[in-house]
């Protein structure tokens, strides 16, 4: 043993051999010492690594943590909202993170904030649905939050719809190009209220704008601002307003009143009174209507613009999931998805270790910061708290260690547990990929083998030019190749085995399967065909309800084309009535020449024809019966309702018969009045032929006459007899008659001499006159008495002619008065009816003439604004114009004379 301890071996002999062997071991020795120093140095860098990556991990756990805390912060700053990580705000603005929106937790909590200042909503659920939907069309369309809250609480107050409805319908408006302009979330804000006071909804607006839109106006606001206007006049209860309702057809009171219902009615309102206003045939009446319903908007828009903003009908409905749509694609990239995945690590394993990090480092600078003012600049005391401080920090952190580490090897073994898991599927796309490589080679074998002999016929050209200087490699080579190939041939041969052994077992593996799967696939085609009956039958009636429904229109228009129709075959065959000839010659000619070819060929088919046919007949027969039964079975369970749909369709069918012709009643006659002139044009041509067939029409009268001459004469027998019988017979009546006139004239001269047996006049002014010239008579002269009675009758007499005659010339002269009344009367009522229709023709004549200035001004000042194209258009539209007021006054002037010929006939 050596002083230092060591033992010593004293080793005699040759000792050559053991020292070699020594030095190997020494080296040997030496190589395990450096490598295991190596190995603690790289132990001692690892473990540094693994501190600094923990320390690293905790620090920024630490930042997000806290950058978490701001953003709640912030929120609760700017809503007052206290609590607000408690109630649920810090999971929505998480979540909302976690769905990949908003660049940072601030710009989500500064969303938040202004979805809760404007919405007026406390719920976090619904605070984070409007917020990701915002950020959502922020991104798509440039939306700016605040204004996106403004329209979406506007809809949710005035249609009720829900957030996210109105977010739907804002992605579909600007997706239909709304928002071209800039103005569609402004004019969501100020017309909102003025469609919903029209009864209309959220969908009636949108499509509104984009029918207006798609009709050439230029901005969505002006649209608004027609339905403001229009919503404003329909309720003011003007005199032009309601002079409106009436010029278009409808009850002006009662239609007031439903726009001043709102709701349904006046919904109903806007279209009656749209429909109507569009219905009129009179451009001037319907220019007039539109200025006063929709004011100054009616000019700027035109009436087709107009037009469109009243159609209702489109595409944006809440129900089209436009805002998942947009989420899908425009997020669908790698980016994006990875962006996705981080922020899911960092809210579901970094924030909750930050979320325990971080009150240990506020401990940590609280405690610093604290110390550092006890110390008050004592070196000493500020480094004693400092370490205290640090030593909490370190105890904190080491507290914290275990769980970071337990959440790294969870996140290490979850990544070993889920590629053990997908080892399965791994290898199935694995084969899936050989699969699909081998089939794309297989696909791609002929063009590889055009290229491989293009190349091999390169080489070979090569290789023969170069041929002496590579004979001698290439038997190098070949015996190389051989030499190999005999030493391999055992492995080859069972490779090859193998692999034939592997195709003939996958064959006959495979052979089963696709033999039991032939069965399967048949029977699943005819299932499905069968499935399919009652839905192709279904989609069969559909088809043929909608031809019904549409056959007045298809009617319509087929006689509406008819004209056309007949000219044009009328023009093709007069065009081409040579062709027409030619071919027809050609084709009987043919068909003449190949006839008893033709006969034959049918004569020779009609066996097999006939076979074909009974056999089929005969092999489908009970099949054939019991279709005629049940459809006849069918028939007659239908019959009642076929009965009671004709009898209940009946009335409207001669509604509509009845209707069709009152409509075209104008038409009916235009077409009697056309069928009359050419009925006397063409008279010349039809008496010329009249009066060529007289002779053989007299000839058949005479034959006939001849013919019936007997009964002729009995027939002029019966008449006369008949005659004959009512003369006698209307004797009486006549004799009736002629003393019921006389009479009267009787009756009335006894009324005109006031005579009722005896005559008051004759007593009253004869008789007792008489009495008198007797009694004065006797008492004076006896012997005249016969002589004053004399003259006293003749002056009576007298006096009774002369009352005659007077009484005749005061007759007379009442007549001639009121004759002159009457004619004087009648005369000054024409004249003042003359003067009242002349106003009215000057009154219509100038509101016309006023009307179309104010639509050729309109259309003047639209020319200014348009290219020469449509300037060209604009004026045939004034020429329209003018051309349809001076028809409107010319029949008027018309009218009004043949009124003043009526009032001036006797």
């Amino acid at each position: 043993m050596a002083a230092d301890g060591s033992v010593i071996i004293q080793i005699d002999g040759d000792s050559s051999g053991f020292e070699g062997e020594l030095k190997d071991v020494n080296g040997q020795i030496s190589s395990f010492g450096s490598a295991t120093t190596a190995a603690l140095k790289g132990s001692a860098v690892a473990i540094a690594g693994v501190s600094t990556a923990l320390v690293g991990a905790t620090g920024y756990a630490v930042d997000f943590a806290n950058d978490a805390q701001k953003a709640i912060n912030s929120f609760e700053a700017a809503t007052g909202i206290a609590e607000a990580s408690a109630n649920g705000f810090a999971d929505a603005m998480m979540q909302i993170y976690n769905n990949n929106f908003g660049d940072s937790l601030e710009d989500i909590s500064a969303a938040m904030a202004t979805v809760a200042q404007i919405s007026g909503e406390i719920d976090p659920d619904n605070i984070g649905g409007l917020t990701q939907n915002a950020l959502m069309l922020q991104d798509a369309f440039g939306f700016d939050i605040q204004e996106q809250i403004r329209a979406v609480s506007m809809m949710m107050d005035q249609f009720g719809v829900s957030g996210t409805e109105a977010f739907s319908l804002i992605a579909q408006g600007a997706q239909g190009g709304l928002d071209k302009n800039g103005d569609l979330l402004d004019s969501i804000n100020e017309y909102s209220v003025h469609f919903a006071q029209l009864g209309l909804d959220a969908e009636d607006m949108f499509n509104s704008f984009a029918n207006g839109a798609a009709a050439g106006t230029f901005s969505v606001d002006k649209l608004g601002d027609a339905v403001k206007e229009f919503g404003i006049r329909v309720k003011d209860g003007s005199d032009t307003t309601m002079e409106a309702f009436a010029s278009i057809g409808l009850d002006a009171n009662e239609t007031a009143a439903a726009f001043a219902a709102g709701g349904e009615r006046a919904s109903q309102a806007f279209a009656d009174v749209t429909d109507a206003l569009f219905a009129m045939d009179d451009p001037l009446a319907q220019n007039t209507a539109g200025v006063a319903l929709f004011g100054t908007m009616w000019e700027d828009l035109g009436a087709d613009g107009v037009k469109a903003l009243a159609d209702l009908n489109g595409g944006i409905s809440t129900t089209t999931d436009a805002l998942g749509a947009i989420n899908a694609v425009k997020y669908d990239d790698f980016d994006s998805a990875i962006a996705g995945l981080g922020r899911v690590l960092q809210t579901n394993f970094v924030l909750p270790i930050g979320d325990q990090a971080l009150p240990i480092f506020s401990d940590f600078v609280n405690e610093v910061s604290a110390g550092a003012a006890s110390a008050n600049g004592d070196v000493s005391e500020m480094a004693e708290a400092f370490g205290e401080a640090l030593s909490g920090l370190s105890d904190g952190v080491a507290t914290i260690l275990p769980q970071i580490a337990d959440v790294a090897s969870e996140i290490v073994m979850g990544l070993v547990d889920g590629l053990a898991a997908c080892l399965p599927q791994i290898s199935t796309a694995a084969v899936g990929m050989i699969t699909t490589l081998l089939q794309g080679l297989i696909e791609a074998l002929p063009l590889l083998l055009e290229g491989a002999i293009e190349i091999i016929m390169a080489l070979a050209n090569g290789i023969s030019q170069a041929l002496p200087q590579l004979v001698p490699k290439i038997i190098e080579v070949v015996v190389a190749i051989v030499q190999t190939l005999i030493d391999n041939i055992p492995l080859l041969v069972d490779a090859a085995i193998q692999l034939i052994q592997g195709l003939v077992q996958g064959l006959l593996d495979g052979l089963p399967i696709l033999i039991a799967a032939i069965p399967n696939i048949v029977t699943n085609l005819v299932d499905v065909l069968l499935a399919s009956i009652p839905r192709l039958i279904d989609a069969g009636i559909q088809l043929l309800t909608a031809l019904v429904d549409a056959l007045p229109d298809i009617i319509a228009a087929i006689v509406e084309a008819i004209p056309e129709i007949i000219d044009g075959i009328l023009t093709a065959l007069l065009d081409n009535i040579d062709l027409i000839v030619q071919a027809g010659i050609d084709l009987l000619t043919a068909l003449v020449e190949d006839l008893p070819m033709i006969i034959q060929t049918i004569v020779d088919a009609l066996p097999d024809l006939i076979d074909g046919i009974i056999t089929a007949l005969m092999d489908n027969l009970p099949a054939i019966i019991d279709a005629g039964v049940t459809l006849f079975l069918a028939l007659i369970d239908a019959l009642p309702q076929i009965i009671t749909t004709l009898a209940e369709s009946m009335p409207r069918i001669i509604e509509g018969i009845v209707t069709a012709l009152t409509s075209n009643i104008d038409k009916i006659i235009e077409a009697g009045i056309t069928l009359f002139v050419a009925l006397v044009q063409d008279l010349p041509a039809i008496i010329a032929g009249i009066i060529k067939a007289v002779p053989q029409i007299v000839q058949a009268l005479v034959d006939a006459f001849l013919g019936l001459m007997s009964k002729i004469q009995d027939v002029g027998q019966n008449i006369v007899e008949g005659i004959w019988q009512g003369i006698t017979g209307a004797g009486e009546w006549i004799k009736g008659k002629v003393t019921e006139f006389a009479n009267s004239i009787l009756g009335g001269i006894k009324g005109a001499l006031d005579i009722h047996s005896p005559s008051r006049v004759m007593r009253d002014q004869v008789g007792k006159m008489i009495s008198m010239g007797i009694a004065l008579g006797i008492k004076d002269k006896t012997k005249d008495v016969t002589g004053a009675i004399t003259s006293v009758s003749n002056a009576a007499i007298k006096a009774a002619k002369a009352s005659a005659d007077s009484y005749t010339e005061i007759g007379e002269s009442y007549i001639d008065n009121l004759t002159y009344a009457i004619d004087t009367g009648v005369d000054a009522s024409v004249a003042a009816m003359e003067q009242w229709v002349e106003a009215n023709v000057e009154a219509y004549n100038h509101k016309v003439d006023s009307t179309t200035e104010s639509m050729v001004a309109a259309k003047e000042r639209q020319m200014d604004k348009v290219g020469k194209t449509q300037k060209e258009a604009i004026q045939r539209e004034i020429d329209a114009i003018e051309e349809s007021a001076d028809a409107q006054k010319k029949h008027m002037r018309m009218q009004a004379k043949r009124s003043l010929t009526h009032i001036r006939m006797p």
